[in-house]
């Protein structure tokens, strides 16, 4: 294996014979795995080239996402750069005329490109046109985590959970979702075999049935981790197996195994008293009903 001296790794994509690996607070590191050694990034060769790679190179990366046009999207925490995966030529997005904060990205599959920042989410084309923003609508204002769990419907993951539906470059509806609790911060969502979306929250895991808009929730009795997840840190595996990260360590699982079966609770009265006389005995002999309430 080959070190590198950086703080951290937030970010790993795996992309044929090289690793992307996202860090926080060196860019991004490109690995080969066949020559075992890191590969250079290619900036334009003026000064604005020069100083967008010692901004690429301090940069904290929380996100790195390859798009179906052979690019790679790395999002910073106040720059987005974009890489021809073939030539590693790369250069800075200029999206924004104000500061922002990244959180998250996706590209949906209809090519559209969702940003979530601390300040909202905005949506982009393929070729990075503008198409719509929401802000004031999230109670938070934090866009943490996105899952397109059905073609032009999107989940985004702030406190609590919202659904857009898309139709074109427009949105159709904006709606809070009630299953997941409105404090809880969803930090990450993956989409199981079944349809059902896995979420880390900064209290457990949720289960999310979108159809019905239904949550079951694991927490630490469950042998989940008690501590909140990582952004975008939940992955699904060829072979099914989600991996959520968080600041207390991984949990893995495997959806297919897990079968939801809700308990109901049926109270037994084994006895009651009645200024202070004990009636046990006489409301066995007598088999009376005492209403619920």
């Amino acid at each position: 294996s080959v070190s590198v001296d950086v703080p951290s790794n937030r970010q790993v994509l795996n992309d044929g014979d090289y690793v992307w690996v996202g860090t926080s607070g060196n860019g991004v590191r490109l690995y080969d795995k066949r020559k075992n050694t890191y590969k250079s990034f290619v900036f334009p060769a003026t000064e604005d080239g020069r100083k967008q790679a010692d901004a690429f190179n301090r940069s904290y990366i929380w996100r790195i996402v390859k798009l179906r046009n052979n690019k790679v999207l790395s999002v910073a925490g106040s720059r987005i750069f974009l890489t021809d995966a073939a030539t590693l030529a790369t250069q800075q997005l200029k999206l924004y005329n104000h500061s922002f904060l990244s959180r998250s990205a996706v590209q949906d599959s209809a090519g559209r490109i969702w940003h979530g920042t601390t300040a909202g989410f905005t949506c982009f084309d393929s070729a990075f046109h503008f198409l719509f923003t929401v802000k004031d609508s999230l109670t938070d204002r934090r866009a943490a985590s996105f899952c397109e769990w059905k073609k032009d419907r999107m989940l985004v993951g702030s406190k609590g959970l919202y659904e857009v539906t898309v139709q074109g470059n427009r949105i159709l509806s904006f709606q809070k979702k009630k299953a997941i609790p409105f404090e809880r911060l969803i930090y990450c969502m993956q989409q199981d075999g079944y349809g059902y979306i896995w979420m880390g929250t900064d209290d457990g895991i949720f289960r999310y049935d979108p159809v019905h808009d239904k949550a079951v929730h694991f927490d630490a009795s469950d042998h989940v981790q008690p501590q909140a997840f990582n952004s975008d840190a939940a992955f699904r595996s060829k072979s099914g197996i989600i991996f959520m990260g968080g600041k207390n360590g991984v949990n893995f699982f495997d959806p297919f195994r897990y079968i939801h079966q809700p308990q109901k609770l049926y109270p037994l009265i084994a006895s009651f008293s009645v200024n202070g006389n004990d009636s046990v005995f006489f409301y066995a002999a007598q088999q009376h009903r005492i209403p619920y309430n």
